[in-house]
């Protein structure tokens, strides 16, 4: 594992180049040299992510395309103590908030606004997502193809903001549909389902959205259903006109899918739900937004009748209000949609 050491150079007024270089990152500083977009940055309040220079020769790549730099400009953020851990923290303050069951985390926008590669709408750019790791001191940055990296040391100061030490480069984001076709995210079905339900090129596409995508696990008996209710199925998985990174998620908060209706957020047990399906692995920044893969399919799968069981379902009907003559007077139930 990467490490840093405890104790650098003190940095507080020199530019960002000149911190990078004392510092472990000259590997990095040589890259951005020619960058002057994120050599020359301004703060204050930038935030950094400099791959440290054993990350860089381990990966061997050119940086002159990443997305390793960071605005502060971040869409909404709790304040650093509502994390459960954080390079500013003191380990007191670390153990304390260990206490939490979630971490919010910050979604922070960066400097990567290419429409080759950013979807979010006129002049937005992409963002990442920082979160705390439970029973590990430093937070984990999210990017694309559900990669993501570990902060490794504490922050360092510069002129123009702070330097946070990461083990690893950012992943660009790339479209929906490479993706969820990276074998480690166990989604792959959801994707063969929307090209046969013929929505895979509006999702690629879709300016500003949140997909949901269920495990494949989750999405086995999706297969037998008609291309149209597949169709109608899927769209209830995508919010839209939102990028709902996690650390925006809170409790009641409602969302309207591409299939017209809605979905709530709650948050407990420790874990964000999505109309009771679990987020287990969130904040895989794509083009055009952000996936959560979720452990059911949400709201549960329809029932789709044919004609002849409707004709069988409108005589049990019949029935059960017989039933309920009988039984009025001594039962009352409720039944509530979740």
């Amino acid at each position: 594992m990467f490490s840093v050491p405890l104790f650098v150079t003190p940095v507080l007024g020199q530019t960002l180049l000149q911190a990078l270089s004392t510092n472990n990152f000259s590997l990095y500083a040589q890259r951005i040299t020619n960058i002057p977009s994120i050599a020359n940055a301004a703060g204050p309040g930038l935030v950094i992510y400099a791959p440290i220079d054993e990350a860089i020769r381990t990966a061997n790549v050119n940086l002159s395309n990443s997305n390793t730099t960071k605005r502060q400009e971040e869409e909404e953020k709790p304040s650093i103590e509502e994390c459960e851990c954080s390079a500013t923290n003191d380990h007191s303050q670390k153990q304390k908030k260990r206490q939490l069951s979630i971490s919010p985390g910050f979604a922070r926008v960066t400097f990567l606004d290419d429409p080759a590669l950013v979807n979010l709408g006129p002049g937005r750019a992409q963002s990442i997502v920082e979160r705390c790791v439970p029973d590990q001191l430093w937070p984990e940055v999210y990017g694309g193809l559900g990669r993501n990296v570990s902060v490794v040391g504490n922050d360092i100061p510069f002129s123009g903001g702070v330097i946070r030490p990461v083990n690893g480069i950012i992943t660009v984001p790339s479209s929906l549909s490479e993706t969820v076709r990276v074998p480690s995210l166990g989604v792959s079905t959801f994707i063969d389902l929307a090209q046969r339900a013929g929505l895979l090129t509006e999702l690629d596409n879709k300016t500003k959205t949140t997909v949901l995508v269920p495990s494949d696990a989750a999405l086995a008996s999706a297969a037998s259903l008609s291309d149209s209710e597949l169709a109608q199925v899927l769209k209830r998985h995508v919010l839209v006109d939102v990028t709902a990174y996690t650390p925006l998620l809170r409790n009641g908060d409602v969302y309207r899918t591409l299939a017209g209706d809605a979905v709530t957020v709650a948050l407990r047990d420790g874990g964000y739900f999505v109309n009771g399906a679990r987020i287990v692995r969130g904040d895989v920044i794509i083009k055009n937004g952000v996936l959560h893969t979720i452990d059911l399919v949400s709201p549960a799968l329809p029932t789709f009748v044919t004609g002849a069981s409707l004709a069988v379902m409108s005589w049990m009907a019949l029935a059960l209000r017989l039933m309920c003559v009988v039984v009025i007077g001594y039962h009352e139930a409720a039944m509530q949609r979740y």
